[in-house]
């Protein structure tokens, strides 16, 4: 899954998985924490003294450098705020709601739409719903991960740290941390299909039901093409249609295309304690939305279980937390993975975020002072870090998502790295979607898998519908242009002013014209793209054209005064997607070249762009605008020079740190050139 990788413990040997990484590391300590932090603030924290607040294992905490901070992820109770989240790219979670009939069917109160009850004692574990069911043992064994799988300094196609396994019990009653992702490819499970029951928030985004008008293109095209492998009139095409019909592992399939929303998959994952999904990127640009699984605190523990259950962690709403996803914006990608060190190297190349003293990164004063031109290298002091914080930061700013089992659900924006803490045993289900008002990010990551040395298996409905034009037009162009038309002709009904506007009706207006400002800039992506990658016959191309300009025409119709007018002139406005994605796929170039980091490069280009002027230079050729760090790698994880105002002033740097390497002294060289701080002394 466009991975990256997982922390070994402190030393190179603890890669290997035979000492496995369970979460008691205080046995004596076993009183409940709870998450007090509020959602959504805009007060950042140590992530350091957070976990380690909330009771986790030292080895997720005590090795953390203390310059990364985080903030909670939102809690959206309202459309308003999960619009402007989903559009920002930012997780969020929603009202429990969404999730209360994959709960309902779990406990089997919704038995006539599959669920684990059948008439028997309601179950209320979602782990004893897992391994106590008939759908327990699998029909074939399944490949599992080990906590380690993925790490820095990994091989990219090792199979070292994946284990086969027969049923969902093995997976929390082994001795080993394992995770496992089970898609439903209809290979005869009998697993009751939970992920379904999920109800997507911001239909206007997400729904996959399709206008009738659609429905009926895509069963017209649908009935086309089976009666032609029928007929058998081409031997040809019969076999190239009959070998793409059949999905291979980890690819899903194209299922229901015709509504905005496009269902890619749905899997459920059972977890043990302390298991670790190292940073990736999901699949090919799609949203995912998951739950946990209610946890039943009231039982004993498994019969089975090989290691003793984690501290207790309370959630937010009071419930148990299972998963902890951290998540770190896309400008911020460079500090995570490395594409240019993971290609030269065909190994994992990734911050080990729980294994990097202070030391090997730099200070918010040290990079402050380089883009001002100057150095000013070294430990800063508690009050001089504090000051810095609240004065912007040029080290990145995590999301952190607490996920409680039978909590409010999470939806997981695209192209957004993250990994996943395992804090106890538990089910999660997921559901997968592409959103075709979010093209774009289809976009993004077509752009950056295309810089990878080793390609992801991507979904069926990119790698194969959108490159088939027929397809691609019913199944991706009608579907928008209806949206759109149809989002165009409710918002133009407001034809009051704004002054004269009651409060509901303006909500109302910039509801609409926020959705058809991304499915306008979305369908460009259509018809902007690499025309192999979005398949377009003439025709097609032109009637979309036109319903993008005449919706994308503010004045239309109406006075200029209109609400519906005012609202959408707004929202085109606001929308800066299209200036970020350019400022990030060109960036992309720049990632590792001269074996350097350009701090701060997305926003110098994005203020640049903002401010009417031209592409900038950052920390090339002498503008300043943004520092950079000569980066090397220890055993696949990063180490940061001292922060300079030139990329050529890291030449030299990049040069002592490599030959600091070979001698087995760079955590000297670093040591001595960013004294330790307080916290890592």
């Amino acid at each position: 899954r466009g991975g990256v990788a997982l922390p070994r413990t402190m030393s190179e040997a603890a890669a290997d998985v035979k000492r496995a990484r369970t979460m008691p590391d205080d046995a004596s300590d076993t009183a409940p924490r709870r998450i007090t932090q509020a959602l959504g603030a805009d007060e950042t924290h140590s992530m350091r003294d957070l976990f380690a607040s909330w009771g986790l294992p030292a080895r997720f905490h005590e090795g953390m450098a203390p310059q990364w901070r985080c903030r909670l992820v939102p809690m959206a109770t309202d459309e308003a705020t999960q619009r402007e989240m989903a559009c920002a790219g930012v997780p969020f979670l929603a009202p429990v709601e969404h999730a209360r009939g994959v709960f309902d069917a779990m406990r089997g109160e919704d038995e006539k739409r599959g669920g684990g009850g059948g008439g028997e004692e309601k179950t209320r574990d979602g782990v004893s719903w897992a391994c106590d069911g008939a759908w327990n043992a699998f029909p074939r064994p399944k490949v599992a991960m080990v906590g380690g799988w993925g790490a820095p300094g990994s091989h990219l196609l090792s199979e070292r740290h994946m284990r086969m396994v027969s049923s969902f019990s093995e997976v929390v009653d082994g001795e080993e941390p394992l995770n496992l992702q089970m898609f439903y490819r209809g290979d005869g499970s009998r697993v009751p299909a939970l992920p379904e029951k999920l109800d997507w928030p911001l239909p206007e985004f997400f729904s996959a039901t399709p206008h009738p008008e659609v429905a009926e293109a895509v069963r017209e095209l649908e009935e086309r093409r089976a009666s032609k492998l029928t007929r058998g009139d081409e031997e040809e095409d019969t076999k190239t249609e009959t070998e793409t019909k059949t999905p291979l592992p980890a690819q899903g399939a194209s299922r229901g295309v015709g509504g905005v929303g496009v269902p890619l998959d749905t899997a459920t994952r059972i977890s043990a304690a302390g298991a670790l999904t190292w940073w990736h990127l999901d699949d090919c640009g799609e949203f995912v939305f998951q739950v946990g699984l209610p946890l039943d605190s009231s039982l004993p523990q498994r019969p089975n279980a090989k290691r003793e259950p984690p501290r207790l962690l309370l959630g937010p709403t009071g419930k148990p937390v299972v998963k902890l996803f951290v998540f770190a914006e896309k400008k911020d990608y460079e500090w995570i993975a490395q594409d240019g060190a993971m290609n030269a190297s065909s190994k994992q190349s990734a911050l080990d975020l729980f294994d990097t003293p202070a030391r090997f990164v730099p200070s918010e004063r040290e990079m402050r002072e380089a883009s001002r031109g100057g150095t000013s290298i070294g430990a800063e002091t508690d009050e001089a870090s504090t000051r810095l914080k609240t004065a912007g930061s040029f080290l990145p700013t995590f999301w952190v998502a607490p996920l409680e089992a039978g909590g409010p659900p999470l939806l997981s924006p695209p192209n957004v790295i993250h990994c996943v803490i395992t804090a106890r045993d538990c089910v999660m289900v997921e559901a997968r979607r592409v959103s075709l008002a979010f093209l774009d990010e289809v976009e993004y990551f077509r752009k950056r898998a295309a810089r990878w040395c080793e390609p992801p298996v991507q979904y069926r409905f990119v790698r194969e519908d959108l490159v088939d034009a027929e397809k691609c037009r019913v199944g991706a162009a009608m579907p928008l242009a209806k949206h759109m038309r149809d989002t165009h002709r409710r918002l133009m009904a407001f034809e009051t002013t704004k002054e004269e506007a009651t409060t509901d009706a303006a909500k109302d207006a910039s509801a609409l014209a926020k959705t058809l400002a991304r499915l306008t800039n979305s369908a460009r992506v259509l018809l902007d793209g690499d025309p192999t990658a979005y398949a377009l016959d003439l025709e097609t191309r032109a009637w979309l054209k036109r319903e993008v300009e005449e919706c994308s025409n503010t004045y239309h119709s109406l006075h200029p005064s209109s609400l519906g007018s005012v609202a959408l002139r707004d929202a085109f406005a606001a929308d800066e997607r299209a200036t970020h994605l350019k400022a990030l796929v060109d960036l992309m170039s720049l990632e590792g070249a001269r074996g350097a980091h350009r701090i701060g490069a997305f926003d110098a280009r994005v203020r640049a762009a903002r401010d009417g002027g031209g592409v900038a230079r950052v920390a090339d050729d002498g503008d300043v605008a943004a520092p950079a760090c000569a980066v090397v790698h220890e055993r696949g994880r990063p180490r940061w020079g001292p922060a300079r105002a030139t990329v050529e002033e890291t030449v030299a740097d990049r040069k002592a740190m490599r030959a600091a390497i070979k001698a087995g002294a760079l955590d000297e060289w670093l040591r001595r050139l960013r004294e330790p701080t307080r916290e890592d002394a």
